[in-house]
């Protein structure tokens, strides 16, 4: 008489099964999860770009008002810039001004520079330059392309 196989016939899963649901699982999170900070960093670069375009933008409107004689003055007053613009370094040919923000875009002091998250350089040398970069890693956040010349500076 031939025995049925049937009976004989295992149940559930090996743990070789197992092991490779979970790796296959844990594979799938580990995308997402790249996925998912990739995006948060990408979201903050754009984030940062964006406000201090915005910023920049203002600086070059109290440059814009009467050229580089009155610009800290117009900041000052306009901005309130007080003592969180102070200049970097002066020439003949222009000075180079220095504005420290923290993470959440506050201008900080020039005791609290090193606790600053971004550093904003306006350079006027007849002209209005701005750049801003990173303060830990010195890399660009922003930059204006072209120099702006104002007509009281021609």
């Amino acid at each position: 008489m031939i025995k049925n196989n049937k009976s004989k016939k295992k149940r559930g899963y090996s743990l070789l099964e197992a092991v490779i649901a979970l790796s296959l699982i844990a594979i799938c999170f580990g995308m997402a999860m790249t996925a998912v900070v990739s995006s948060f960093k990408v979201r903050r670069r754009v984030m940062n770009t964006k406000y201090f375009i915005a910023e920049t933008s203002n600086y070059l409107e109290c440059y814009k008002m009467h050229g580089s004689a009155d610009f800290k003055k117009n900041v000052d007053l306009y901005l309130g810039a007080g003592d969180s613009m102070f200049v970097f370094s002066q020439s003949d040919d222009g000075i180079v001004y220095v504005i420290y923000y923290d993470g959440d875009y506050n201008k900080l002091p020039r005791d609290k520079a090193d606790d600053a998250m971004f550093v904003m350089y306006v350079v006027i040398e007849k002209s209005f330059t701005a750049y801003v970069k990173e303060a830990a890693s010195k890399r660009d956040v922003y930059y204006l392309r072209d120099p702006y010349v104002s007509r009281f500076d021609m």
